[in-house]
């Protein structure tokens, strides 16, 4: 194990030469490509987060209630035995989705969900450029387009105003099973939290 200011990390190849040492480091997100063998899981995004982690060993920086005070942080997901999932980095992957964010390992090695914000979080002085260039452009989205497997369609889910980006989920195998209402519910939750 590495431990740096940027993070704690597991060291899978060490080389020395006569003057230095080469070292190729993984953080835990690496211990997610496990391979996913659960056939049929039901649960909220926690509970599935929480298996996630436990298979993997790796700890979760979240507690219970700030993931179900998420948007659809208390609905029921369902992992059916007919699925394509290949490892638990694939679960979290349609979890985080679900969450309206994506997963990443912390500074402190924990498993971390994080949104896509619209705060700055880093200044870059003047003193730190070397050339500078601005863009006068706004990002937004104002639809999400996830496919249906079931009737292989793109559904469109969008603002009354429709005139920024879509965000495509593609194939979310969390979002396969279900009522077309509940379907259509957790679209539209994804979109109002981006």
């Amino acid at each position: 194990m590495l431990t740096t200011e940027m993070g704690i990390y597991e060291i899978s190849e060490a080389n020395r030469t006569i003057r230095c040492l080469e070292i190729k480091a993984y953080d835990y997100m690496l211990r997610f490509e496990k391979d996913f063998n659960t056939t049929d899981t039901i649960g909220n995004a926690y509970e599935i987060i929480m298996l996630c982690c436990k298979a993997c060993s790796v700890e979760f920086a979240h507690s219970q209630t700030e993931i179900e005070t998420m948007p659809n942080g208390s609905e029921v997901l369902s992992i059916y035995s007919e699925n394509d999932i290949e490892t638990y980095r694939d679960v979290l992957f349609y979890t985080g989705q679900v969450l309206g964010g994506f997963f990443c390992i912390n500074r402190e090695g924990k498993l971390e969900l994080r949104k896509y914000g619209n705060e700055p979080v880093m200044n870059i002085s003047n003193k730190q450029r070397f050339s500078s260039g601005f863009s006068d452009f706004i990002t937004r989205y104002t639809a999400v387009s996830s496919t249906n497997l079931k009737i292989q369609e793109a559904e469109y889910y969008a603002l009354e105003t429709d005139d920024g980006l879509t965000m495509n989920l593609g194939v979310n195998l969390l979002l396969q099973f279900g009522l077309e209402e509940t379907r259509r519910q957790l679209c539209e939750n994804i979109l109002a939290d981006l």
